[in-house]
Formats: structure tokens, C-alpha cells, sequence
């Protein structure tokens, strides 16, 4: 709320300090259920930028983990290049357009952005303390029975 007030007012000092509070205390405060849902934000779209270059790409979407899309979805993960493949040549492929394969060079750049601006470390340190919580709450460590749980789970006890 603090950081909201503070970008309304045009006070980037104060946003940045709330910004960098809350980038601190998120991941190591786990008990909180939007704390823990970090795990679920950094494993399916953080990881595949990190893999991909891209936030989401059709073959790498979990279609167990969208109910609500149906069997069409499914289906056209299942068959993306057939598909994709009508709209662009490079689906998948290195080459300009739309959810190309993106090149080893812009791959490691962004793996460059990721640790110059502390996305790494922040990474890690979602995995560390998940890690904890999840072993304090009785799984084997923030394994997938874990991402489940934080994914899914809704306590309807937050804002």
C-alpha cells in the first residue's frame, strides 16, 4: 500500500524503498499463502523467460494446471507446430517473428539481465526459502506434490 500511495504522489524514493522492502521480506516470509504462491509466479513464468526468452509459450503451458480452457486447449498444445506453424514459418524455429526460437546470444543476454538486476539471486531465494516451508509443512522439500499445493490452494484469508 505504502509503495501504491507513494508512486500516486510521484515519490519514486519512497516507491523504490517499499519496492526493495518488499522484495526482501516476500520470499523469506513463506507463512504468508501470497508469499508462498511466488514458487507457483517464478517456476511457470520466470523459468520459461529463462528457458524461452518468453513469458509463456504453447508448449510449455501445463494444460492439467487450466482446467477451465478444456480438451481444445490440450488439443492444440499437443498439435502447436501444426498450428502455429499456418501463422509463421519460424515457430520454434531461430528467425524473425512470433514465438521463434530465440537465438543463443539474446538467450544469454537475458540470462546477463537476470543477474546484473538481481532476478537470479531473487530466483534463488524464492527456491531457498520455499524449500524450507515446504519441509516445515511436511513435504519432501518444494517438490512438484508442493507447487501443487501453493498453486492451488486459496485460503480466502488475504486482500
Amino acid at each position: 500500500r505504502n509503495a501504491a500511495k507513494a508512486l500516486k504522489a510521484g515519490d519514486d524514493e519512497t516507491f523504490n524503498a517499499e519496492i526493495t522492502k518488499a522484495g526482501e521480506i516476500w520470499p523469506k516470509n513463506p507463512n504468508l499463502e501470497k508469499g508462498r504462491q511466488q514458487l507457483a509466479l517464478k517456476r511457470a513464468i520466470g523459468d520459461n523467460i529463462l528457458r524461452t526468452g518468453y513469458c509463456l509459450t504453447p508448449r510449455n503451458i501445463r494444460p492439467e494446471l487450466h482446467p477451465e480452457q478444456g480438451t481444445i486447449w490440450k488439443w492444440i498444445i499437443e498439435n502447436d507446430e501444426q498450428i502455429y506453424g499456418r501463422y509463421t514459418d519460424c515457430y520454434g524455429k531461430e528467425g524473425a517473428g512470433a514465438l521463434r526460437k530465440c537465438s543463443d546470444e539474446t538467450m544469454e543476454e537475458i540470462h546477463k539481465i537476470f543477474d546484473v538486476t538481481g532476478g537470479t539471486e531473487f530466483f534463488n531465494a524464492i527456491e531457498q526459502h520455499s524449500d524450507r516451508k515446504a519441509r516445515e509443512m511436511g513435504f519432501d522439500g518444494a517438490d512438484e506434490e508442493y507447487f501443487m499445493e501453493v498453486y492451488t490452494r486459496n485460503s480466502n484469508e488475504h486482500y
